[in-house]
């Protein structure tokens, strides 16, 4: 009874096939989110609530505002209300009868790997969660690179060869299995719904071409194409009919300017292009689409600042050399989920080291990590307990995770160095406050940002006037002195790695001139290796010693607790004292500012 158990969902002017509310009420989706409440009633087919139905769609709304579902939900509900008898077709006159297949409910492009497999997963948990032991009711392939070609081509042929109901894809690979698979590409053709997630993001990853190569499989037959001469690169389009009749489109993104979305209604490409206007690259890809509405829906649920708002945004302006001395107190002073944000891979391959010297758990993510190491490294993340007995656990990523990732319970965000993009920026900061959930977006600003920051508001539409981050400053002096240890650290290990590299090829060219080294050299490399080896544990065991002390605020007494100018006996016998900065409580940044 949904009216009882789903109430929020059976006022919304879309009625949904049952096997879907079971799913919704498993997972304790209680409320449709508001691009789902806009959408929902407007992409389902034959919706007796409302006569505008069965529309494409462009959709707009900040990151972690249930997107996925948004699109998601409209192609399960087809897949549950057809059965597979009613989808079997014969792809193609010409085609050998044995060569049947049901009709491919949908394609979804996504411009990277990690959003093409977090779809994946949320699609998968509303189908298994409504499914019987033995047989699940869709199937879902998730194509991208980085995995082996043969498992996907398998996938790809589903349950008794019949073809997979749900393709997932990042448009490189795709195309790529397309241009071996004429079966796939005549699949492609009768896609039910046709799906671009993030959008403008396709841009920045390359994907132009495949694209492009994907929509012209799409498109209906006319404008020029006459089903007899066309070839795309190796596969004999001659043989294939043109794309089906009644595809929905949908297009979401968390960011689509006011122009585009103006340009991207039929009448106003047509009127621009017959005056000779130039287009955006983004307005290009998306020109490629065939719609099937003459006006697709728009809906814009972005704010003025682009960034949701349960985000506090905030800033911290320091010197250079400083940098790591904020972020390390940030993490200390709020301990959480914590996203870190970098240009550059060096970056990473910098602060990671420092950090795990400074006992935070840090996992690194960025696009030379091997996707299972990748994968691996979120699952860590996600995972650590840390967070919840007061320690910080830390994502260092390049902007490769950036865009789309449903990585939950993100407490902050910060970057660590500023993005040279406003979008950047925006999506960065939507890693965090999903799902309605509070969130902070910090900014480390040093000089020679503040042209780039300045830029980025003023692209953003708004003043640089970001509350700054509050620091109490007696902390400095002794965090200073734990970071110049934990470089130091590195530096010896740095140090030590390099002269066992040198050694060792050494002995080799040694060995390849058959000639022996002396015991002499030998006593002396070895000695060399056991006083490097005491210098770092030595270092190390101080560097420890450090970080289990305490840091005391100034005014708070080291003999006793109830001197000095501050007293925080109430807060210690509450269990609101910070753990490892005494005088300071417990707070989140949002009680702090």
């Amino acid at each position: 009874d949904t009216s009882k158990k789903l109430p929020a969902w059976n006022k919304l002017r879309a009625r949904l096939h049952p096997l879907i509310y079971q799913s919704l009420h498993t997972l304790k989706f209680e409320r449709p989110t508001k691009i789902q409440e806009a959408t929902l009633p407007i992409s389902i087919a034959g919706n007796t609530n409302i006569a505008d139905n069965n529309r494409d769609i462009i959709g707009v709304a900040q990151t972690g505002s249930g997107k996925t579902l948004a699109y998601g939900l409209p192609i399960l509900h087809w897949i549950a209300s057809h059965s597979v008898e009613d989808r079997q077709m014969r792809l193609l006159n010409g085609v050998p009868e044995e060569e049947i297949a049901s009709r491919l409910a949908a394609l979804i492009l996504t411009p990277t790997r990690e959003l093409a497999l977090q779809v994946s997963k949320h699609l998968s948990a509303i189908v298994d969660s409504s499914s019987s032991e033995n047989k699940r009711w869709a199937s879902i392939a998730t194509i991208t690179g980085g995995m082996s070609e043969d498992k996907q081509r398998r996938m790809l042929q589903g349950h008794r060869g019949r073809g997979v109901d749900i393709i997932v894809a990042t448009p490189g690979r795709l195309w790529e299995l397309c241009r071996g698979d004429d079966a796939l590409a005549r699949r492609i053709k009768t896609t039910r719904f046709l799906v671009v997630d993030e959008a403008d993001r396709m841009i920045e990853t390359g994907h132009f071409a495949e694209m492009q190569h994907i929509f012209a499989l799409v498109q209906r037959m006319g404008d020029g194409q006459d089903g007899h001469d066309n070839d795309q690169e190796g596969i004999p389009l001659a043989r294939i009919l043109g794309g089906a009749h009644d595809m929905q489109t949908f297009i979401f993104s968390a960011t689509l300017s006011k122009e585009l979305q103006h340009n991207l209604k039929r009448a106003n490409r047509v009127k621009r292009k017959r005056k000779g206007q130039n287009a955006s690259t983004v307005e290009e890809l998306l020109e490629a689409i065939d719609f099937r509405d003459d006006e697709p829906f728009m809906i814009d649920q972005s704010t003025s600042t682009r960034i949701a708002s349960n985000v506090m945004e905030v800033k911290a302006e320091c010197l250079t050399k400083d940098k790591d001395l904020f972020l390390y107190y940030f993490l200390l002073r709020y301990p959480g989920r914590t996203l870190v944000f970098v240009n550059a891979i060096d970056g990473i391959r910098r602060l990671q080291p420092l950090l795990e010297n400074l006992q935070i758990s840090v996992q690194p993510l960025h696009s030379q990590l091997q996707q299972k190491q990748r994968l691996k490294n979120m699952d860590r993340f996600r995972s650590n307990k840390q967070p919840s007995i007061g320690g910080s656990a830390v994502l260092l990523a390049t902007d490769v995770a950036a865009r789309g990732l449903d990585i939950p319970a993100v407490d902050h965000v910060v970057h660590f160095q500023i993005p040279r993009t406003a979008d950047t920026y925006v999506h960065r900061s939507g890693r965090t406050a999903r799902g309605g959930k509070e969130g902070v977006s910090l900014a480390l600003i040093e000089p020679s940002e503040k042209r780039v920051w300045h830029d980025l508001c003023k692209n953003l539409q708004r003043k640089d006037d970001l509350a700054s981050m509050p620091i109490e400053y007696t902390f400095l002096s002794a965090l200073k002195e734990r970071i110049a240890l934990a470089k130091q650290i590195d530096q010896a290990t740095h140090t030590q790695k390099k002269a066992s590299h040198d050694d060792a090829w050494l002995r080799k060219l040694a060995e390849e001139a058959e000639m022996d080294l002396s015991e002499e050299e030998q006593d002396r490399s070895r000695d060399k290796k056991k006083d490097e080896t005491k210098s770092v544990h030595a270092l190390r065991s101080r560097l420890t010693q450090l970080i289990k002390t305490p840091l005391r605020a100034r005014g708070i007494s080291a003999k006793y607790i109830t001197s000095g100018d501050r007293d925080f006996v109430d807060s210690l016998l509450d269990n609101r004292q910070h753990g490892s900065l005494i005088g300071l409580q417990k707070a989140t940044l949002h009680e702090d500012i």
